[in-house]
């Protein structure tokens, strides 16, 4: 079994495919660390605050303050690269596509404060501008709040890892099965080792294949990572962090992120899992086909499938879905768990013990597949009728 592996492994690793695949995710790794970069260089700064419907009465007090960077604009417009709104519904809220800087949100907050503190003057007295003036210094601060109009990311990021995962190694230690079938590759292999051990070196394969992947990744992670630390020591990509975090994250996730080592090794543990039992599963089915043009056939209804599948769950990726009944079976299931329990694990929305429990489950799903699957596996590879 070890010449198998290590043979699958050559020919999977020593390619130039692989070579540029590689090349290409190292190149987009290093990137995510100088995204603030990326980010200020291919779009401009935020230079229009748009007034919608809901300010109406103060459309034209707003218009006569005059920023350097900036100007107030009634329009119903969405928000784009360099254009926020200022919405009010009982309070104050920037709707913006991207991060605002610091200073200009402190400029709008004081903006606001001085149109809120005139239209009660309007109607006070002296006895009264002291009180409103002490007070809306005092709120200066809490009175406007940004949001995004873009959603809850979380779940989308792990979904995209995962689905572009089961796309990479699914399909190739598929397609490798049905190569050697169609070759007659798979007749001189079976007269060394039998059928249940060329399963369970495909089954390795696929576990080594994750983790030279996964290591490679590392590598890239910290070669971009002193890359960037040596740029500025990470305080342009900290800073661009914070922002970024405020604008998409806190108004849909008030628990925060929880980004400790047993959260995270907990996620990767459940993917890394989850996209093993989808190969093993392509695997067995594979073993049932006879030529590169059954394969594709299969391959293109399977990968619809876990498109509709992707889509669907990024449908249902709001934190408050993810704790009703149905979101907490979905995290405890095997394959399901991989997509959801990461994201409650990671928001603090979900105890340790959880994350524990799904990742057994995911385990025990995982050999059931391998152990259940393996008489299928022995009888496809021995099967050479044209379907």
């Amino acid at each position: 079994m070890r010449t198998l592996v290590a043979f699958a492994l050559r020919r999977r690793f020593c390619s130039m495919l692989t070579a540029v695949f590689n090349l290409l995710v190292a190149a987009a790794i290093v990137a995510l660390f100088f995204l603030d970069v990326l980010a200020h260089a291919a779009a401009g700064p935020v230079t229009a605050v748009y007034l919608d419907d809901t300010t109406r009465g103060m459309h034209e007090r707003f218009e006569s303050f005059v920023h350097d960077d900036f100007h107030y604009e009634v329009s119903s417009r969405p928000c784009g690269d360099t254009a926020a709104i200022l919405h009010f519904d009982g309070g104050w809220t920037v709707y913006s596509a991207k991060a605002l800087d610091q200073g200009m949100m402190d400029q709008i907050r004081a903006d606001v404060g001085q149109v809120i503190a005139e239209r009660y003057l309007a109607y006070g007295d002296a006895v009264t501008d002291s009180f409103i003036n002490d007070y809306r210094r005092e709120i200066a601060n809490q009175v406007v709040q940004q949001t995004d109009q873009g959603g809850d990311a979380y779940l989308w990021i792990i979904e995209s890892v995962v689905y572009f995962m089961i796309l990479g190694y699914g399909s190739a230690i598929a397609s490798d099965v049905v190569y050697e079938k169609a070759t007659h590759m798979l007749e001189v292999l079976l007269t060394a080792v039998d059928a249940e051990t060329h399963f369970r070196a495909k089954v390795v394969t696929g576990y080594m294949s994750l983790a030279i992947q996964g290591g490679l990744g590392a590598v890239y992670v910290l070669v971009g990572f002193l890359l960037r630390y040596r740029y500025d020591r990470l305080a342009g990509l900290i800073a661009y962090g914070r922002q970024t975090l405020a604008a998409y994250g806190c108004a849909a996730v008030p628990t925060g992120l929880a980004v400790g080592w047993p959260a995270v090794v907990l996620s990767a543990a459940l993917i890394g899992t989850g996209v093993l039992t989808i190969q093993v599963i392509m695997l067995i089915i594979a073993s049932q086909l006879s030529s590169p043009e059954d394969a594709s056939g299969l391959q293109g209804p399977f990968y619809v499938a876990l498109l509709l599948g992707y889509y669907a769950l990024m449908y249902y990726g709001e934190v408050a879905d993810m704790q009703t009944p149905a979101g907490l079976v979905l995290s405890q299931l095997p394959i399901s768990s991989m997509l959801v329990m990461p994201v409650r694990l990671l928001l603090a929305a979900a105890p340790w013990w959880q994350g524990v429990t799904a990742l057994a489950m995911a385990l025990a799903g995982l050999k059931a597949v391998t152990v259940l699957g393996m008489p299928f596996y022995q009888r496809g590879i021995l099967d050479y009728r044209i379907r």
